[in-house]
């Protein structure tokens, strides 16, 4: 019996969703705001090493190592610009730098102020999803049976929320002259710099096998 057909294209289709949360949310709220660094580098280096877009073939590729060990470089470029992505300390600059209290949600209260932190939370949660299959494994990991391997997935997704919430609570944020520094003379270069160095690597090793 052959193999049923898998959508090829799911690591395109899901962070154009994600990315979208935040800005619907500040655009509700009559908030018009540049939406800066959209994930400058999503881990090319991830599709050359894995060869597919279908982010099933993506966790099989690391049944044996996480891509986060080959790529960690992509994997560090991808958690900053996750950040930044969903407005996260110390990028959570639709608030703003010069507001004390809290920024463009200031006047909304009671539901309406619970509903722009459940739609942030929810944009975290999907990005450490991502994450998780990108770069940890997605559902691989060792001692369970395969009916309860989805355990690993929700105990990586747990770690890497934890960390952001731990990462909001220690740095302070950044200016917006500062970030964009960041992003294009920085996290652009080194996230370019990494494709080449990995599409390199590859054709050596299969010029090699």
């Amino acid at each position: 019996m052959s193999e049923p057909n898998r959508t090829n294209f799911g690591l395109i289709v899901l962070p154009s969703i994600v990315s979208g949360i935040g800005v619907v949310l500040i655009l509700v709220a009559i908030w018009v705001d540049e939406h800066w660094v959209r994930g400058i580098c999503l881990s090319i280096g991830v599709l050359l090493l894995s060869g597919s877009l279908s982010l099933v073939d993506i966790v099989h590729a690391q049944e044996k190592m996480w891509f986060a060990v080959y790529q960690p470089v992509a994997f560090v470029i991808f958690m900053i610009t996750a950040f930044a992505e969903t407005n996260r300390a110390p990028f959570d600059l639709p608030e703003a730098e010069a507001e004390l209290v809290a920024g463009f949600h200031t006047e909304y209260s009671s539901m309406k102020f619970g509903l722009f932190f459940l739609g942030e939370f929810a944009n975290v949660l999907s990005i450490c999803c991502i994450a998780t299959t990108l770069f940890l494994g997605g559902w691989n990991g060792p001692w369970l049976p395969d009916s309860l391997k989805f355990l690993w997935f929700f105990a990586k997704l747990g770690v890497l929320v934890f960390f952001f919430i731990w990462v909001r609570w220690t740095y302070p944020r950044l200016r917006y002259d500062q970030l964009m520094n960041l992003g294009w003379k920085v996290l652009l270069p080194v996230s370019l710099l990494n494709i080449l160095i990995t599409a390199l690597v590859i054709f050596w090793r299969g010029q090699s096998g």
